[in-house]
C-alpha cells in the first residue's frame, strides 16, 4: 500500500514539474512576444515625432520585462 501512493505521488511530482516545464516556455514566448510589441509601437510613435511617448514606452518595456518572474530563475 505505502509503495503504491509512492508510485502516485512520484507520478503527482513528474507531473508538477513537467506543468512549470511548460509554463516556463510560455512565459518566455509572452516576454518576446510583449517586447516585440512595444519595440513596434515604439517605432511607429517614434516616427510621428513624438520622443516623449518613445521614452516612457522603453522604460515601460523594461519595468514589464523586469517584473515578469520565471519560477526557478
Amino acid at each position: 500500500m505505502v509503495e503504491h501512493e509512492n508510485e502516485t505521488l512520484r507520478d503527482r511530482v513528474s507531473d508538477l514539474e513537467r506543468r512549470v516545464h511548460d509554463q516556463n516556455d510560455e512565459i518566455t514566448c509572452l516576454r518576446a512576444t510583449l517586447a516585440d510589441a512595444l519595440r513596434r509601437i515604439n517605432t511607429l510613435e517614434a516616427g510621428k515625432g513624438t520622443w516623449d511617448v518613445f521614452f516612457n514606452k522603453q522604460r515601460m518595456l523594461l519595468l514589464v520585462a523586469s517584473s515578469l518572474v520565471m519560477p526557478g530563475a
